[in-house]
Protein backbone atom coordinates (compact mmCIF):
# COMPACT_ATOMS: atom_id res chain seq x y z
CA UNK A 1 0.00 0.00 0.00
CA UNK A 2 2.64 2.49 1.05
CA UNK A 3 4.40 1.83 -2.65
CA UNK A 4 1.06 2.09 -4.30
CA UNK A 5 1.23 5.83 -2.22
CA UNK A 6 4.61 6.62 -2.97
CA UNK A 7 3.91 5.84 -6.64
CA UNK A 8 1.01 8.17 -6.90
CA UNK A 9 2.75 11.09 -5.48
CA UNK A 10 5.67 10.77 -7.64
CA UNK A 11 2.99 10.15 -10.92
CA UNK A 12 1.15 13.73 -9.56
CA UNK A 13 4.73 15.32 -8.95
CA UNK A 14 5.65 14.70 -12.72
CA UNK A 15 2.48 15.42 -14.29
CA UNK A 16 2.18 18.94 -12.88
CA UNK A 17 5.51 19.08 -13.57
CA UNK A 18 4.79 18.62 -17.52
CA UNK A 19 1.56 20.66 -17.43
CA UNK A 20 3.49 23.56 -15.58
CA UNK A 21 2.66 26.74 -18.30
CA UNK A 22 6.29 29.05 -18.23
CA UNK A 23 5.93 32.38 -17.30
CA UNK A 24 4.16 34.54 -18.77
CA UNK A 25 4.86 38.49 -18.83
CA UNK A 26 1.99 40.09 -20.52
CA UNK A 27 -0.77 38.66 -19.03
CA UNK A 28 -1.75 41.18 -16.69
CA UNK A 29 -1.40 44.00 -19.17
CA UNK A 30 -3.97 41.80 -21.16
CA UNK A 31 -6.66 42.77 -18.90
CA UNK A 32 -6.42 46.59 -18.86
CA UNK A 33 -8.70 48.37 -21.93
CA UNK A 34 -6.86 49.09 -24.91
CA UNK A 35 -4.38 45.92 -25.13
CA UNK A 36 -3.99 42.63 -26.63
CA UNK A 37 -2.81 40.09 -26.22
CA UNK A 38 -1.59 37.11 -28.09
CA UNK A 39 0.16 33.33 -26.23
CA UNK A 40 1.50 30.74 -28.29
CA UNK A 41 2.55 27.97 -25.83
CA UNK A 42 5.27 25.42 -26.43
CA UNK A 43 2.84 22.66 -27.00
CA UNK A 44 1.27 24.74 -29.65
CA UNK A 45 4.94 25.53 -30.91
CA UNK A 46 5.56 21.65 -31.34
CA UNK A 47 2.75 20.89 -32.98
CA UNK A 48 3.81 23.60 -36.18
CA UNK A 49 7.36 21.95 -35.90
CA UNK A 50 8.83 22.50 -39.20
CA UNK A 51 6.74 25.18 -40.09
CA UNK A 52 7.92 28.51 -41.39
CA UNK A 53 6.53 31.55 -39.37
CA UNK A 54 5.83 35.05 -39.44
CA UNK A 55 8.22 35.95 -37.39
CA UNK A 56 11.47 37.03 -38.78
CA UNK A 57 10.74 33.59 -41.07
CA UNK A 58 11.80 31.89 -37.97
CA UNK A 59 11.50 27.64 -37.71
CA UNK A 60 9.33 26.95 -35.07
CA UNK A 61 11.68 24.36 -34.17
CA UNK A 62 13.55 26.87 -32.19
CA UNK A 63 11.38 28.39 -30.58
CA UNK A 64 10.01 27.73 -27.29
CA UNK A 65 7.57 30.29 -26.26
CA UNK A 66 5.88 33.45 -28.26
CA UNK A 67 3.81 36.55 -26.23
CA UNK A 68 2.47 39.45 -28.05
CA UNK A 69 1.22 42.30 -26.72
CA UNK A 70 -0.31 45.46 -28.41
CA UNK A 71 -2.23 48.74 -28.34
CA UNK A 72 -3.56 51.08 -30.26
CA UNK A 73 -3.27 54.03 -27.87
CA UNK A 74 -2.07 53.14 -24.19
CA UNK A 75 1.73 53.06 -25.55
CA UNK A 76 2.69 55.87 -23.16
CA UNK A 77 1.14 53.52 -19.92
CA UNK A 78 3.59 53.03 -17.31
CA UNK A 79 2.66 49.57 -16.15
CA UNK A 80 3.37 48.50 -19.44
CA UNK A 81 6.45 49.73 -19.53
CA UNK A 82 7.53 48.79 -15.68
CA UNK A 83 6.42 45.26 -17.47
CA UNK A 84 9.04 45.74 -20.39
CA UNK A 85 11.48 47.32 -18.40
CA UNK A 86 10.98 44.06 -15.80
CA UNK A 87 11.80 41.71 -18.54
CA UNK A 88 14.62 43.24 -20.09
CA UNK A 89 16.40 43.39 -16.76
CA UNK A 90 15.54 40.22 -15.82
CA UNK A 91 17.44 38.70 -18.84
CA UNK A 92 19.94 41.16 -19.35
CA UNK A 93 18.63 41.72 -23.05
CA UNK A 94 20.92 43.75 -24.87
CA UNK A 95 20.04 46.08 -28.06
CA UNK A 96 21.03 44.00 -31.48
CA UNK A 97 19.20 46.81 -33.45
CA UNK A 98 17.32 49.76 -33.63
CA UNK A 99 15.70 51.28 -36.35
CA UNK A 100 13.91 54.30 -36.91
CA UNK A 101 11.94 56.71 -39.38
CA UNK A 102 10.06 59.73 -38.91
CA UNK A 103 7.86 58.55 -35.51
CA UNK A 104 8.02 54.91 -36.55
CA UNK A 105 10.67 52.99 -34.49
CA UNK A 106 11.61 49.07 -33.85
CA UNK A 107 14.27 47.96 -31.46
CA UNK A 108 15.43 44.42 -31.76
CA UNK A 109 16.92 43.41 -27.88
CA UNK A 110 18.59 39.63 -27.36
CA UNK A 111 20.46 37.58 -25.14
CA UNK A 112 23.00 35.51 -27.35
CA UNK A 113 24.42 32.44 -25.69
CA UNK A 114 28.10 31.31 -26.07
CA UNK A 115 26.73 29.35 -29.32
CA UNK A 116 25.76 32.53 -31.00
CA UNK A 117 21.94 31.28 -30.20
CA UNK A 118 19.47 34.11 -28.99
CA UNK A 119 17.59 32.83 -25.71
CA UNK A 120 15.22 35.63 -25.68
CA UNK A 121 14.40 37.77 -28.23
CA UNK A 122 11.98 41.23 -28.03
CA UNK A 123 10.72 43.29 -30.83
CA UNK A 124 9.65 46.88 -29.71
CA UNK A 125 7.33 48.23 -32.44
CA UNK A 126 6.26 51.89 -31.84
CA UNK A 127 4.48 53.75 -34.35
CA UNK A 128 4.28 57.65 -33.01
CA UNK A 129 3.94 57.66 -29.14
CA UNK A 130 0.73 55.25 -28.73
CA UNK A 131 0.76 52.63 -30.90
CA UNK A 132 3.34 49.91 -29.78
CA UNK A 133 3.55 46.08 -30.19
CA UNK A 134 6.14 43.98 -28.32
CA UNK A 135 6.67 40.40 -29.22
CA UNK A 136 8.73 37.89 -26.71
CA UNK A 137 10.42 34.92 -27.94
CA UNK A 138 11.93 32.65 -25.82
CA UNK A 139 14.03 29.34 -27.23
CA UNK A 140 17.52 29.00 -28.80
CA UNK A 141 17.10 30.82 -31.90
CA UNK A 142 20.65 31.11 -34.41
CA UNK A 143 21.55 34.60 -34.36
CA UNK A 144 22.11 34.55 -38.39
CA UNK A 145 18.25 32.92 -38.82
CA UNK A 146 17.26 36.73 -37.32
CA UNK A 147 16.32 40.12 -40.05
CA UNK A 148 17.58 43.10 -38.59
CA UNK A 149 16.20 45.31 -41.24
Amino acid sequence: MERILRSIIIMVILLSASTARADQYFTSMAEKEGFNYTYISPYMLKAMSGQITTFNILDTDKLEEVEIISTLYNGTDADFWRTIRGIITKFNLKTLSTVKHYNNRTDMLGNINSNKEVTHLMTITQNGGNNVTVTLMTGKIPLDSISFD
